[in-house]
């Protein structure tokens, strides 16, 4: 049973792609926004406006009018090895020659957000999202690493199944922290009402 259920669309991906697989990236159909109690908003800093707007204007065809809706942006704390400890802080990236090891649904923000602070993207080691990484693959990355003098930097998700292969140093993640645009208060309302905590 579930008393509250929050769902998160990315404002980055096609419109077009807002369908069940093998067409889109939906695991359930448009209709079931019927049982949402909330909707948020992710990567809502990197489109315009209007692209928000006609996601909005299309998942109002099926959602409840009364339920609040979030947008946030994502916000980068550093570089952390697997042990959390953090190794550089973003602004050391620039210039450094970087290979980008992922198994995301969208790799593209990922590396957007790398190269916008300066990261030199040498080479990108792609796997199908929620891949289960190898002791041989996360070995091939560092000889890779080695090969092109760069450091090998993941994200936090993928560094959660790395960490059951392989406890290397040399492989960091971005530490990410949300910033809500606009909604939080709202969200954060209709939560405290399911957990009994609307009086704190």
């Amino acid at each position: 049973y579930r008393s509250f259920n929050i769902v998160l669309f990315d404002a980055s991906l096609p419109l077009e792609r807002y369908k069940t697989a093998p067409l889109g990236y939906l695991r359930e159909g448009l209709t079931s926004l019927k049982d949402a109690d909330a909707i948020v908003i992710s990567r809502a800093d990197q489109v315009p406006e209007e692209k928000i707007e006609s996601l909005l204007d299309m998942l109002s065809n099926y959602n409840r009018r009364d339920i609040p809706i979030a947008k946030f942006k994502y916000i980068p704390s550093g570089a952390f090895d697997c042990f959390d400890k953090k190794v550089l802080k973003m602004d050391q990236l620039k210039d450094r020659n970087i290979i980008v090891l992922s198994a995301i649904a969208s790799p593209d923000s990922f590396y957007h957000l790398l190269e916008g602070y300066g990261a030199n993207i040498v080479e990108k080691v792609v796997f199908p999202d929620h891949y289960l990484f190898t002791q041989e693959d996360l070995n091939n990355v560092l000889i890779k690493s080695a090969k092109h003098d760069a450091t090998v930097i993941t994200s936090e998700k993928d560094m959660v199944k790395i960490r059951r292969v392989v406890q290397d140093e040399r492989i960091l993640y971005v530490n990410i922290s949300v910033s809500f645009m606009s909604g939080e208060d709202q969200l954060l309302s209709s939560v405290k009402k399911v957990l009994n905590l609307d009086n704190d």
